[in-house]
């Protein structure tokens, strides 16, 4: 279970939830990025998502073999409003999520 994973918890401040940032690129519209979360090789991993009504945007997973940010990721495919659960295995090459 992701912590804070319904953005409720207004901790840092009253526009930024607990364990979620704001992420800003030249590529793509500002948007949020929780903490990494360690996947166990061999195990699968499911993602669920409970959508307001009337949501707009995505939900990303990237994979990433370690937790330097200077690596690429792998981009899972991007869930839209009314998809609700995702699941892929987690390898050597997925260490985190």
């Amino acid at each position: 279970m992701i912590r804070n994973g319904a953005l409720a918890s207004l901790w840092l401040g009253p526009l930024q939830p607990d364990a979620w940032y704001r992420v800003r690129s030249r590529a793509v519209a500002a948007n949020w990025e929780g903490e990494l979360l360690p996947l166990k090789e061999g195990t699968t991993c499911r993602l669920s998502v409970a959508w307001q009504e009337n949501a707009a945007g995505q939900v990303i997973v990237r994979l990433r073999k370690t937790a330097d940010f200077n690596q690429l990721t792998i981009e899972l495919k991007p869930l839209q409003p009314g998809e609700t659960e995702l699941s892929f295995p987690a390898t050597g090459d997925t260490g985190f999520a």
